[in-house]
């Protein structure tokens, strides 16, 4: 901490209410450091560990069924967030709340796309492993 003026020192050095430093440019830096922290909380919701060719799955589907499971699988999932999502927005225009708190309906809106986001970026991952495993398995047989 010598290369900090003595004046930022304080800001940088003081938690603020959320435990997190706020820093010099204040609110900016909080939002930066939450996003950094929830990337890596998706991130590590959505690993997952590589598909083995031996495994069950993997043994009575084939790589092919495997690939139309999860393809069937994501579209259910998209489908039933759709469906949640038109539901939610039609009880919400169908109540008294729209009048008081419009600003409700922005953020069901945001957490659909974060949802419909969070599912994209499992299924890119499950069909780049899927397309790892068959290759693993045109090398070998």
């Amino acid at each position: 901490m010598q290369d900090i003026p003595p004046s930022n020192h304080a800001l940088l050095t003081r938690p603020s209410r959320s435990g997190c430093n706020r820093g010099p440019r204040g609110l900016g830096r909080w939002v930066v450091s939450c996003a950094v922290r929830t990337t890596a909380m998706f991130n590590e919701i959505t690993k997952r560990k590589e598909f083995a060719p031996d495994s069950p799955l993997v043994r009575r589907f084939g790589v092919r069924g495997l690939r139309r499971f999860y393809a069937t699988w994501f579209a259910v999932m998209y489908v039933f967030l759709a469906a949640l999502a038109g539901r939610g927005i039609w009880a919400f225009t169908h109540s008294n709340v729209a009048d008081t708190q419009p600003h409700v309906i922005c953020l069901a809106a945001a957490l659909t796309v974060a949802a419909s986001a969070l599912l994209t970026k499992m299924l890119f991952g499950y069909l780049r492993e899927i397309d790892q495993l068959e290759m693993k398995m045109r090398r070998v047989g």
